[in-house]
């Protein structure tokens, strides 16, 4: 299996994932059941495991391309990792360590809504001109 085909199934697991996620977030006594904040960890780590692998081989695999094309999207998308992996750190250590209440549900809804829209645009952002550089 290609580099190429492995990222995109790895991506294809994340987008399933948060599909089903996005379900269960919409009733109220899910989201308070350990089990889903278990999902969303696993979420959490599953896109950061993603990143990870992205970094060590893609990038690796463009940075030294002499196209500057490549080289440029390697270092867009290093930096756009740097922000999501922040961004799902912060996110993982606010809302799966605290209880969930009336006051915080729909704070709690938006933020993940924000974080399953952001990893959906990096996944087509990957598929649409990381990949074409990806053998």
């Amino acid at each position: 299996m290609t580099l190429k085909n492995k990222l995109e199934k790895e991506n294809q697991h994340i987008l399933d994932n948060i599909e089903v996620l996005e379900h269960l977030i919409a009733y109220d006594k899910l989201r308070d059941n350990p089990v889903f904040c278990g999902l969303l960890k696993q979420l959490t780590e599953t896109i950061n495991d993603h990143l990870r692998h992205e970094g060590r081989s893609a990038y690796k695999e463009l940075l030294p391309h002499k196209d500057n094309g490549a080289h440029e999207i390697a270092n867009q998308f290093m930096n756009n990792t740097n922000q999501l992996h922040k961004i799902m750190n912060d996110y993982a250590k606010h809302w799966c360590k605290a209880p969930h209440d009336f006051k915080t549900n729909e704070a709690f809804i938006d933020e993940t809504k924000n974080i399953f829209h952001l990893v959906t645009e990096r996944i087509n952002l990957e598929q649409k001109k990381l990949f074409p550089y990806i053998e």
